[in-house]
């Protein structure tokens, strides 16, 4: 959990390891707010992520906002839960010839013993025209790519977060 705690801190640092099909044409944080009871890490989190979609559909992107809450005495020990939407922003407004998707995640990662279980439930909206040969690529391929993204994510993480322990 600890690792994982570690990517709230530094997503600048480990969005990279999230993109498992290289289709991220770009990745920025727009904004960061600090917990307000001074603990390591951010509460809040807005991210932009634009998805090259190739030549059969548009470009994609999303605006998102996290906020984060953790239940420290959870009945195997700490609870990270976070809650992901999709916002607009005046600082960010949507590009020509980009189509703006929603999304909505709510996850739950709970450490027990060595493991981390995650419970996640999406919804999203693609928008605009999409092949449907495309769109059920996407989903019969979405759930799986999720859990192989996090896997990669943890594993890189747990690599550097053991390397700074030294």
């Amino acid at each position: 959990m600890d690792a994982l705690m570690e990517v709230g801190k530094e997503l600048e640092k480990y969005w990279k390891y999230w993109d498992i099909h290289n289709k991220w044409a770009e990745w920025r944080m727009i904004e960061k707010i600090p917990w307000k009871d001074g603990q390591e890490g951010f509460e809040e989190q807005t991210q932009y992520i634009r998805f090259k979609m190739g030549m059969m559909a548009s470009d994609r992107d999303l605006l998102i906002s996290s906020k984060n809450f953790i239940q420290p005495d959870g009945p195997n020990g700490k609870i990270w839960l976070t809650v992901t939407k999709s916002v607009d922003r005046g600082d960010t407004p949507e590009l020509d010839g980009v189509v703006r998707m929603y999304n909505y995640t709510a996850a739950r990662y709970e450490q027990i013993g060595n493991d981390v279980r995650v419970t996640e439930f999406r919804q999203m909206d693609l928008k605009g025209y999409f092949p449907t040969a495309m769109m059920n690529k996407i989903c019969s391929t979405a759930a799986l790519d999720s859990v192989k993204s996090l896997y990669q994510t943890m594993k890189k993480v747990k690599e550097v977060y053991a390397e700074n322990q030294k």
